[in-house]
């Protein structure tokens, strides 16, 4: 069978044939290590031909292509030849959570109904294999009474209708004639319950597709390739998630080697991505009050001279690719690139312009990493964009892998589709406090006391009451008290104070100790650790007369009190005895021995 009578049968069971779009592309164009001031436009070869958009709201299915309700899609334009003529057409593609969306709108004069119907079909490689096998999808819209249709590959090329195999039609389609053009609309779930003929797809995978449209009896033709067995000159679908806006502060600037640190991006805000195949991968962003700075991991096995990823940005973030706005490029010798869309892409330094920025890449362990760094506002406003803190900016990034030659977008070159980064503010301290105690190493000796002084200190204009408390870290000494006045309120910007008094008893355990003073306002808590020595005290007493002297005649008798004092842990009996009494004078104790009482220090518990 030849591939004319292939591709009718194909056609005349259900519609199928897979494609991939033809995207304007910035190219970098290297000749003998010198790169040329104008980038000349390329078009990619068939396996960059990749799209993707998301579908904020569904379109209404019902065969008119309405540009509102289309306006987010992965879209290109086109050229079919059946019978020999040129026909015009527009392909849409997006998805939602739910559904896979597809528009097609081509310029035909003729809205061709039974018996034999215009007709437009989608034929996909389910498990993007490379192969159109049996089981895999497609769906097909006819203009007259059959419309839409959802079928299968049984074995090529015979085509099957899902119902006929126990399964169901999941999607539905619509077309009509408007001024010359037909308008072909369906819609396919990503996941339906028909998993022996239908898809499965979530988002970031990639599905093959080739489309084709029949012309009434004129003819058929196929984009961007015939429905065959061999899939490899489809063009791929990749489910779309919801474009992020993505912001972040960099409270360190990460240097930019190509290494994509882990520590380094941190912080950052995270999107994962995919361009197609097997070319899914991971982006960074966040920004300091200088630069916005860009980190890319990618799937790919090795990384050549020519492995190059780009960043477009939507300037004003208007949602429209428009002369002046800025692209930023890094190869994969490091080589950064700083271009403006004119819409003939030139480096900036072709018009007068500066490079601002840096970039760099490597390569392991099967990825490829890119950084890249560029003013937020440089001096360059002719060329580069110009954001400050809150500015919201739409961009896409572009992945060219140079052995195989494949290229693709991230979500697509439609800007009314794409993420955005919003250019994060430093973020505001949050008040807090510090304490520390000092001196933060004391001695006390039994039966005495020590002091230190605990200072909170506000940070960040921090000014609420703060609750001190305080506990032994480890064993605990016996006889031990500890006194800590709180609540303390530090003014904003300045200190308070309180001060930790020991306290050690006659019969404290000695030794080294921890004394942990912790200090917490609601949610916040810091300690401060104070180290204690307990000494042994002395044991000693001393002795006074009261009065000193006494003025003794013939016949008479005094009375002198003596007072024995201990000093430190001194408790014992103390005798008492007198010398030096001259001839006739006799001395007589009251009381002997006598025992002192020992003074213990206030010890609070």
């Amino acid at each position: 069978m030849n591939s004319n009578s292939r591709s009718r049968r194909l056609f005349s069971e259900n519609v199928e044939w897979r494609g991939g779009l033809l995207v304007v592309v910035l190219m970098i164009v290297l000749l003998l290590g010198t790169v040329a001031n104008l980038i000349p436009v390329s078009f990619g070869h068939v396996a960059g031909k990749t799209y993707q958009g998301w579908a904020p709201t569904p379109p209404t299915i019902n065969g008119d292509i309405v540009d509102s309700e289309w306006q987010t899609a992965a879209s290109d334009s086109l050229t079919l030849t059946i019978g020999g003529n040129p026909y015009a057409v527009t392909l849409y593609v997006m998805n939602d959570a739910t559904n896979l969306y597809l528009a097609v709108k081509i310029a035909d004069p003729t809205f061709s109904t039974d018996p034999t119907p215009d007709a437009v079909a989608f034929y996909f490689d389910s498990d993007n294999d490379g192969t159109y096998e049996p089981g895999e999808d497609s769906i097909v819209q006819f203009s007259g009474a059959t419309g839409f249709v959802d079928r299968f590959l049984q074995v090529m090329p015979t085509m099957k209708i899902d119902t006929d195999f126990g399964g169901t039609t999941d999607g539905s389609g619509a077309c009509a004639a408007h001024g010359g053009y037909n308008h072909f609309e369906l819609s396919h779930p990503l996941n339906s319950a028909d998993h022996a003929h239908d898809f499965s797809l979530s988002p970031l995978n990639t599905v093959g597709f080739t489309m084709g449209y029949a012309d009434a009896a004129v003819g058929q033709d196929y984009w961007p390739a015939l429905a065959t067995e061999n899939t490899t000159t489809w063009a791929d679908i990749v489910i779309a998630s919801a474009p992020p806006t993505m912001t972040a502060w960099a409270s360190a600037a990460p240097t930019i080697d190509g290494v994509v640190g882990a520590t380094e991006w941190a912080s950052a805000s995270h999107a994962s991505f995919s361009i197609g195949w097997t070319f899914v991968g991971d982006l960074w962003v966040m920004n300091d009050a200088g630069n916005l700075y860009l980190a890319v991991k990618i799937a790919d096995s090795s990384l050549t001279v020519m492995d190059r990823l780009y960043f477009g940005f939507d300037n004003n973030n208007n949602g429209a690719r428009e002369a002046g706005d800025d692209i930023l490029g890094s190869m994969g010798d490091g080589t950064f690139m700083d271009f403006f869309w004119g819409p003939t892409t030139k480096f900036d330094t072709a018009e007068g312009g500066t490079t601002d920025g840096q970039g760099k890449a490597s390569g392991s362990g099967g990825f490829n990493y890119f950084e890249m760094s560029h003013p937020l506002d440089s001096a360059d406003d002719a060329h580069d964009f110009s954001l400050s803190a809150g500015s919201t900016v739409g961009f896409h990034l572009e992945y060219w892998e140079e052995a195989s030659g494949y290229w693709g977008d991230w979500p697509s070159l439609n800007a009314k589709g794409w993420p955005h980064i919003t250019v994060a503010s430093a973020p505001v301290p949050t008040p807090d406090f510090s304490i520390a105690c000092a001196p933060a190493s004391v001695s006390v000796a039994q039966g005495s006391s020590i002091t230190s002084t605990c200072t909170v200190t506000s940070l960040n204009a921090f000014n609420a009451a703060v609750d001190l408390s305080g506990s032994w870290v480890g064993p605990a000494p016996s006889d031990v008290g500890a006194t800590l006045p709180t609540p303390i309120t530090p003014l904003s910007g300045g200190t308070a104070t309180s001060t930790l008094t020991i306290t050690a008893t006659a019969s404290a355990s000695t030794g080294p100790f921890t004394y942990r003073v912790t200090a917490t306002s609601g949610a916040l808590s810091h300690a401060a650790d104070v180290a204690i020595q307990i000494t042994a005290g002395a044991a000693d007493f001393t002795i006074a007369t009261s009065p000193s002297s006494l003025p003794l005649g013939p016949g008479t008798s005094g009375t002198s009190t003596i007072s024995v004092q201990s000093t430190g842990i001194f408790s014992l009996p103390v005798t008492l005895t007198s010398t030096g009494a001259p001839a006739g004078l006799n001395v007589v104790f009251g009381t002997n021995p006598v025992t002192p009482l020992r003074v213990e220090p206030l010890r609070p518990f």
